[in-house]
């Protein structure tokens, strides 16, 4: 698993420090922004969203285009007649594309944390009154805690929107070999999953009472901490789920039902 880990680093070793770069390069942008002020800030604000979602976005789109030219070239055809196997090969290019999921998150929320201090420094105060402001209308809700949770939650929801991609690139390949439009094949297939799999969330949500637990909120919303730490844990529990058996999956099919 080790020198699949590092093989995948190795094939990186240009987009990923160019990526924290650019990243970096973004972040400094909406720093000069809220340093200026007034009109600038709509600079801020647009390189932070670039920021916040360029670096989710990455990730996962490098470990799809590099499943899908590991299919495509020879470079992928020796590395699927190596002795590790499809199993071992999937699980490692999850395992590598998830450390990049987490690693990018981890710079978004430092460089969100930066911007919110100069935002404080340079605009008096006001990223602490938009988080108080936030916080009295979230009461009990809002939390440290709870902000983790969430961070932690988004993460692995990426994770399993990319093994799911990786899964429909690999499912592409087995039904269609060598076809110049492979891509439009995986894109299709990525969005019918993608939608089968939320039906099934939306399906299991209603089985642990939702809709229950919406009415109660409504009625009172004293029930607002306890729903979110119990719809959190459901969320958390499908994600990993999705993320291990899509990956199970793509790896039986890496194995024996594609011809390279």
């Amino acid at each position: 698993m080790m020198k699949l880990l590092k093989y995948e680093l190795q094939r990186r070793r240009t987009l990923l420090p160019g990526a924290a770069i650019g990243m970096l390069f973004i972040e400094g942008a909406a720093l000069y922004g809220i340093y200026r002020g007034g009109n600038w800030n709509t600079l801020a604000i647009a390189m932070t969203m670039l920021l916040a979602v360029g670096g989710l976005l990455l990730p996962m789109l490098d470990a799809v285009t590099k499943l899908y030219a590991d299919y495509k070239q020879k470079q992928g055809y020796l590395l699927f007649l190596t002795p590790q196997g499809g199993y071992r090969i999937l699980l490692a290019k999850t395992v590598f594309g998830a450390l990049e999921i987490a690693a990018s998150m981890l710079l978004i929320c430092g460089c969100l944390a930066l911007s919110a201090a100069l935002l404080d420094r340079f605009q008096y105060g006001a990223a602490t009154a938009l988080l108080s402001s936030v916080g009295a209308q979230m009461g009990d809700a809002l939390t440290t805690g709870m902000l983790f949770t969430f961070v932690g939650l988004a993460a692995l929801q990426m994770i399993a929107q990319m093994c799911v991609a990786l899964l429909a690139v690999t499912v592409s390949r087995a039904m269609v070999q060598s076809n110049r439009y492979n891509w439009l094949i995986s894109l299709a297939m990525y969005f019918a999953l993608a939608v089968g799999i939320n039906m099934v969330n939306g399906v299991l949500l209603v089985a642990f009472g939702f809709v229950g637990d919406v009415m109660r909120l409504i009625r009172d919303e004293s029930h607002a901490l306890r729903m979110l730490g119990k719809y959190f844990a459901i969320s958390a529990g499908t994600y990993a789920v999705w993320a291990a058996a899509c990956t199970a999956v793509s790896g039986r099919l890496a194995g024996r039902s594609i011809d390279l």
